[in-house]
């Protein structure tokens, strides 16, 4: 799964992420609506994944995230002009389509293992699964 960096600023009462790497990615959230910061990354992720979903279904081409490194020059320039903020990555989950029944083969011990960590998490077989693959790709 793509983790994009993003600059998070409080402005005005609001925590507003911008991304870099995808040009017009903006999320905004009012400080009053939001639980703390990893409640408005959450709600970013989500967005970003809707803005990702809107490139694809457009045909756009949608940007491989670059490494801290080859932004950097960009932030240093952005803090040169007395903008400041907090980087924080952003995973770009894809939006779930249909689901489809599949069946798989694999040792017992290996299925224990998932089941183990699936229940640990409160998660389905199917969702862990799902999870797994993500953020492996």
């Amino acid at each position: 799964m793509a983790r994009y960096i993003a600059i998070m600023q409080e402005v005005e009462d609001s925590f507003c992420f911008t991304i870099p790497d995808l040009p017009g990615f903006i999320a905004q959230f009012d400080t009053d609506e939001v639980d703390d910061l990893d409640h408005a990354v959450a709600l970013a992720e989500d967005l970003l994944a809707d803005f990702t979903g809107v490139m694809l279904e457009k045909g756009q081409e949608i940007p491989h995230p670059r490494s801290y490194g080859a932004i950097a020059a960009n932030i240093i320039l952005q803090r040169r002009k007395g903008e400041d903020g907090l980087f924080v990555t952003l995973a770009a989950r894809p939006r779930a389509a249909e689901p489809k029944r599949v069946n798989i083969s694999m040792d017992t011990t290996t299925l224990s293992k998932i089941d183990e960590a699936a229940k640990a998490r409160g998660l389905t077989r199917s969702a862990y699964l799902a999870e797994a693959a993500l953020e492996y790709s």
